[in-house]
């Protein structure tokens, strides 16, 4: 009788250990829910600066890009990053967003010489578009890419900066906080810059800036924990960027 108790016992547990085990099992291709959007916009000579210092790629801006690209549009959750790869089971696909395929080859560009613009957009879309699908606003890829879209024209970071009167240069810094400002004034809220910095030139570029949007697309404050100054350490590659030094907006050049 005690070994019968003993098997009812150990069986009892099992059972109440398997959901902890296939909720993990199910992993990031089960559904997910998010809190907001990062939308993040790089600057294309910033890009080829950080690959420069990286040595990762070897960067290429076509001749049609002339301002700030995507570089997607990616569900968070508050306090961490992710959601991503949430349905495993939905490649990427060209044929959807063959109706806007100029406009985003144009906004949505890769900037990696050798590297199909595809490759780039099958990795956004794979990573945080089948997570972004979640929302019956963006229920499939057309509307995921439409959408980044749309932001980069409402959310037009080179006209946001020109009108405060900065342009790009590659002589002349700008104060960091006039940059973090004019796109504050614009947005009401806090964004986020990543600098990338070149330590033999010792100068930090410009190369991304992250503004955080609600699940209804309007502008929120970036949480605080995205962008932890970084203290007294010199930023290695791509970091926030360092608000007592001048970042650099650097010219495009094509190749």
């Amino acid at each position: 009788m005690d070994n019968y108790l003993l098997v009812v016992l150990l069986f009892a547990i099992t059972l109440l250990m398997v959901p902890v085990f296939t909720s993990h099992h199910h992993g990031n291709n089960a559904p997910q829910s998010f809190d907001f959007f990062v939308y993040t916009q790089q600057w294309p000579q910033g890009v080829c600066e950080d690959l420069k210092v990286s040595h990762e790629e070897t960067c290429s801006i076509p001749t049609n890009v002339t301002t700030w690209t995507i570089h997607g549009l990616w569900p968070n959750v508050k306090g961490t990053e992710g959601p991503s790869f949430c349905n495993k089971s939905w490649p990427f696909s060209e044929q959807p967003i063959k109706p806007i395929l100029d406009v985003m080859r144009k906004f949505w560009p890769n900037l990696y010489l050798g590297k199909t613009a595809d490759g780039f957009w099958s990795h956004e879309w794979e990573k945080h578009g089948t997570c972004a699908a979640l929302l019956p606003s963006l229920p499939d890829e057309y509307s995921y890419f439409n959408k980044a879209l749309k932001l980069n024209r409402q959310l037009d970071l080179y006209s946001i900066l020109a009108k405060e009167d900065i342009q790009p240069s590659d002589t002349v810094g700008q104060e960091y906080d006039n940059i973090y400002n004019a796109v504050k004034a614009a947005t009401e809220h806090n964004p986020i810059l990543q600098c990338t910095y070149n330590k033999e030139e010792k100068k930090q570029y410009i190369m991304e800036i992250e503004i955080c949007l609600d699940k209804q697309f309007n502008a929120m404050d970036c949480e605080t924990s995205r962008n932890n100054v970084i203290g007294k350490r010199r930023l290695l590659f791509t970091e926030n960027c360092w608000p007592t030094e001048k970042v650099y907006y650097p010219v495009i050049k094509h190749n």
